[in-house]
């Protein structure tokens, strides 16, 4: 009877038994008729073909709607960079405005600390005389 020299780690042990339980990925295939994937040597779901033959009746309504909804997806994503763009564009002219109204303030308070100063210099020479 066959009997073990050492104690198997829990390691080895474990990378054993990984082996057998590993999942495979089905074999899929490129339809030759619509180019769709499709699983290896079933009928296609997208056009009904086998081996070059068609097979089943698929609905038209399906492949319409795959391809509006591409259509729709690509529409939306149009919109939302659209909608970024116009953003990007009004926070630009919020920004000049704000500057544009900064700019002005400094202006008045600049040109109203000079009439100050002039009056304080007036003064000095009236107190001066």
């Amino acid at each position: 009877m066959a009997v073990p020299k050492r104690k198997v780690s829990k390691a080895k042990r474990d990378s054993r038994r990984a082996n057998t339980w590993k999942a495979s990925v089905p074999g899929m295939s490129e339809c030759p008729q619509c180019h769709e994937l499709k699983l290896s040597h079933r009928v296609c779901k997208n056009c009904g073909y086998y081996d070059g033959k068609k097979i089943i009746e698929v609905e038209k309504s399906a492949q319409e709607a795959k391809a509006a909804a591409k259509e729709e997806k690509k529409a939306s994503k149009a919109a939302a960079k659209d909608a970024k763009t116009i953003e990007k564009e009004t926070k630009k002219a919020a920004k000049k405005a704000a500057e544009e109204v900064v700019e002005e303030t400094v202006e008045e308070v600049a040109e109203e600390a000079e009439a100050k100063a002039d009056e304080v210099e007036e003064k000095v020479e009236e107190a001066a005389e």
